[in-house]
């Protein structure tokens, strides 16, 4: 059996690094670790391209080897979309994620997920005025990509019902 996960390829993690240093200054010390999501996740009627998510003590333990302590948050691109995406996608996907990270160093906890202010972040929206409809093609593209994977896939297995029943 195939694992839903995979490590993130180098490249998603320079990119990371190089929009953490020029716009997230606050996450330097931030442990991010990025897995590849090989299988479609939809939420609603949504193709889900990323999600960042707060680590828990269990995470924390499990990524240990990631870093002595284990990751803060731990990043989901979609592979797909990934592989499939243009660089300036790419970090529009990325910089969105590293909106959710916020730091408070009051907290027990200081790292925290930070909710949309709107369907999207307002800054977000400022910053990708020249295509605001960039997430949606993507979206769609990946959804098409998934839905031919499964044809294919099933193929093989109608053809073989057929020949049993001839």
């Amino acid at each position: 059996m195939d694992s839903r996960f995979e490590h993130a390829t180098q490249d998603a993690y320079d990119m990371m690094e190089k929009i953490r240093e020029k716009s997230f200054e606050e996450l330097a010390n931030a442990k991010i670790m990025i897995l590849f999501d090989t299988k479609i996740r939809l939420k609603g009627s949504k193709v889900v391209l990323g999600r960042m998510m707060k680590a828990n003590d269990l995470i924390r333990r499990l990524t240990e080897n990631f870093s002595p302590e284990g990751c803060d948050y731990v990043l989901f691109i979609d592979k797909i979309a990934w592989l499939n995406m243009k660089e300036k996608e790419k970090i529009r996907l990325v910089r969105h994620e590293l909106r959710h990270c916020k730091y408070n160093p009051f907290a027990k906890n200081p790292w925290q997920i930070e909710p949309h202010d709107i369907e999207d972040f307002e800054v977000e929206v400022e910053l990708n005025k020249d295509d605001i409809g960039w997430a949606k093609r993507v979206a769609e593209l990946v959804f098409y990509i998934y839905e031919q994977e499964k044809e294919k896939a099933e193929k093989p297995a109608k053809e073989q019902r057929k020949r049993r029943a001839a």
